[in-house]
């Protein structure tokens, strides 16, 4: 059971609207170092469920990620410091390329963009879970939570659209950083009820192999190699 408690002083300051609040989930989760998360993720709609598992890894500017389906990794995204390699096993390619370097980040270009009466969500590497609405989500409530000895941060979110379908957002997160625990949304949508669950098992104190965040290209033999990524394609 969630029990409600008063906000820690070391909690990070709220967002007023909801592009604030995911500006600050992408600012939390860039740079991170010794960062695992593994999330599983479970998604229903139009009658159909799939299940879907993120596996992020973040040491400072190198990462490494994975996202898994039933039929094993749809994506697999990574920089060493130097380079910057992606992996799709689907199409049997894969992108290598230096980092640019210098270019300093900018979190506002890695906003999830969505079009106008639309929703979109992103289950990635960038950082975990983004959504995007419009009319945009606005935010009922931030709160500091309890489960049993574990202490969350609980943002709850709302949006109704012009044709009055509804949509309900709640993300858990650390207490003193924007780092997602949990999730869960429900609502309607063009294709009826949908619900996003969410949970990841996280560590802040994570060790790396050397190799941990290279290119294996053992596992690119005989794929093609791709001239650029695609576009939303990165993270870190």
């Amino acid at each position: 059971m969630l029990i409600a408690a008063v906000a820690l002083f070391f909690a990070p300051s709220d967002p007023k609207t909801f592009e604030d609040f995911e500006l600050a989930k992408l600012v939390a989760y860039h740079g991170l170092k010794n960062f695992t998360s593994d999330m599983r993720i479970t998604m229903s709609a139009a009658g159909q469920t799939s299940d879907l598992r993120l596996i992020n890894r973040f040491d400072g500017e190198m990462f490494h990620s994975k996202v898994m389906t039933g039929e094993g990794a749809s994506l697999e995204v990574g920089a060493d410091g130097k380079r910057m390699w992606a992996i799709f096993p689907s199409d049997k390619a894969y992108f290598e390329g230096p980092i640019e370097a210098g270019k300093p980040y900018d979190a506002k270009a890695h906003l999830l963009k969505v079009e106008k009466e639309s929703f979109r969500f992103n289950f990635g590497t960038e950082v975990q879970v983004q959504f995007s609405c419009d009319p945009p989500f606005k935010i009922k409530s931030i709160s500091t939570v309890k489960e049993g000895t574990t202490t969350l941060r609980e943002v709850v979110a709302s949006v109704t659209n012009a044709k009055g379908h509804t949509l309900n957002l709640t993300q858990w997160f650390l207490p003193d950083r924007w780092i997602l625990k949990r999730f869960s949304m429900k609502g309607q949508t063009e294709a009826g009820v949908t619900v996003f669950k969410g949970e990841a098992a996280l560590s802040l104190n994570a060790k790396f192999t050397p190799d941990e965040f290279k290119l294996d290209r053992a596992s690119v033999i005989g794929f093609v190699k791709r001239d650029a990524l695609p576009k939303g394609v990165g993270g870190g």
